[in-house]
């Protein structure tokens, strides 16, 4: 995903993406990526731990958190 910073908000990069599933359908690509990370972060019993390669992206959801 990519920080936009004039709008403040989030992109996701299909071309950033290993996975050859979210490549097929380029047009749902945002939908899927921000379902994937919304499940992964909602379900974990104890807590969740994420780990950020991008520290722009970090920033976003830390201020928001």
């Amino acid at each position: 995903m990519n920080l936009i910073k004039e709008n403040d908000c989030l992109i996701g990069n299909v071309e950033g993406t290993k996975d050859p599933m979210l490549k097929r359908n380029k047009i749902n690509f945002d939908n899927y990526v921000r379902n994937i990370y919304r499940v992964l972060m909602t379900r974990g019993l104890k807590g969740c731990y994420v780990y950020f390669v991008d520290k722009k992206v970090e920033k976003y959801f830390k201020l928001r958190m």
